[in-house]
């Protein structure tokens, strides 16, 4: 009844099946056994945490070779998307974290204040910088003493190499952190003792920010917010839009709404500049020195300061202390200095105050910014860079993208990609997210 080409279609398609399938496991087994096992040796924060694969690699890292090849970088039809994986998967195949050295020796430097037990140090700076930090923390610890001149101070700091694997040394530079008597060339000045942060722990601190975020903006917030916002509001100045008119309205039309939210922008970006290191004393913003981050004191930490960066005048020679605050009340009416760590959730508070649908984006390039939804499409407040994001929508969903808009005008619409995303709930308001790269990558 059948054929003789028929019969003969029908075992040459189970034979095709069944050498494919013999040489996917081939490839696979191949992969599998012919790499090298990892180390053990990574501590802490350093080692990426989740489950792996054959050969030591984690289960995100796993995912990501999906796009990216070892040799040739990543394997992506769109440029711009493959840069934004190769931005990820170059740190290495740990997820972000660096493989341990045989020697774990970091250069150190210390100053002993004479009748002190408590030293300074310093993390990757260089003796000017360290002697600038000495005078001025000296100063500010003992204001009517008069400070050693710079040969006495030179001549008393001790280069150190110290064993960062030491639990003894870590306790030690912890706690001087604590104290405020380290000055470190990293924001996180921890890296240096356990290694660099992995993609997931970078993710999740960035997932507790914004816990944090959702449950202190609460509605007597909003309200503050909105009665500081009015009398600061001029019409006059921002092309006669009331303040009544800021507020979300459904029976909007789109340009109707657009047009508001680029005054509303606008008024913003004006309020609020970037700051960089212009000098609090004298106002000088040419050639002044970075000198590093150290820990805020207990007056800044009441606003939820992380880390302050200290810049030294070039004309005045004056240290400035620029607090990165994580409190929106304070940068808007007090500080008004900010970058886009702080303007970001700044913009976030405002338009959701001021009822709009907003969500919250983190660029793997450094940078964070506002989105608001009008008219079923997302908008974007102030420019971003090239690299894989993260957004956070409000109770909604984190999400894995890339971004591929590079237009850096007011309220540009930006175009995505998007990988992955996961539900995350109301239950973000009161808890962390565990391990939320393998949530987001399974």
């Amino acid at each position: 009844r059948y054929s003789w080409g028929r019969w003969s279609g029908w075992w040459a398609g189970w034979g095709m099946r069944l050498a494919l399938g013999a040489l996917a496991l081939l490839v696979f087994c191949t992969d599998a056994f012919s790499r090298e096992p990892r180390s053990s040796g990574v501590s802490g924060r350093a080692r990426s945490r989740g489950p792996r694969l054959p050969g030591g690699r984690p289960w995100g890292s796993a995912m990501l070779k999906n796009s990216v090849s070892e040799e040739s970088g990543p394997q992506s039809e769109d440029p711009e998307v493959a840069q934004g994986l190769q931005h990820i998967y170059s740190e290495d195949d740990t997820g972000g974290a660096s493989a341990p050295q045989e020697s774990p020796l970091v250069s150190v430097l210390k100053y002993q204040p004479p009748g002190q037990e408590a030293a300074l140090f310093s993390f990757g700076n260089n003796h000017t910088m360290f002697l600038a930090y000495l005078r001025y923390t000296l100063a500010e610890q003992s204001p009517e003493q008069t400070i050693p001149c710079d040969e006495v101070l030179n001549a008393s700091i001790l280069e150190l190499s110290i064993n960062v694997s030491d639990p003894d040394v870590q306790q030690t530079f912890k706690q001087s952190w604590r104290d405020g008597r380290l000055l470190a060339m990293t924001k996180d000045p921890f890296e240096v003792l356990h290694g660099s942060l992995s993609f997931d722990d970078r993710l999740q601190g960035f997932t507790r920010r914004m816990c944090q975020y959702l449950c202190r903006t609460t509605p007597a917030v909003q309200s503050r917010l909105l009665q500081w916002l009015s009398p600061q509001w001029s019409p006059g100045a921002n092309d006669g839009v009331q303040f009544e008119d800021l507020f979300f309205k459904a029976s909007l039309t789109r340009e109707e709404a657009l047009q508001r939210l680029r005054v509303f922008m606008g008024w913003f970006k004006r309020e609020y500049p970037y700051y960089y290191d212009n000098c609090m004393a004298c106002g000088n913003a040419r050639n002044n020195t970075f000198l590093g981050y150290v820990s805020p004191s207990a007056a800044e930490r009441q606003y939820r300061a992380g880390r302050v960066e200290l810049y030294l005048c070039s004309s005045c020679h004056t240290v400035s202390r620029f607090p990165r605050y994580n409190d929106v009340v304070k940068v808007l009416s007090e500080t008004k200095r900010g970058r886009c760590g702080e303007y970001s959730v700044a913009a976030l508070a405002l338009l959701d105050s001021l009822g709009y649908e907003t969500r919250w984006i983190v660029d793997w390039a450094d940078h964070l910014w506002t989105e608001v939804r009008v008219d079923g499409e997302w908008v974007r407040h102030r420019g971003q860079r090239l690299s894989a994001v993260v957004v956070f929508p409000r109770f909604t969903a984190v999400c894995l993208l890339f971004c591929t808009c590079r237009s850096t005008s007011i309220l540009a619409r930006p175009q995505w990609t998007s990988l992955s995303s996961t539900s995350l709930g109301e239950k973000t308001k009161h808890t962390y997210l565990p391990s939320l790269l393998l949530t987001l990558w399974t």
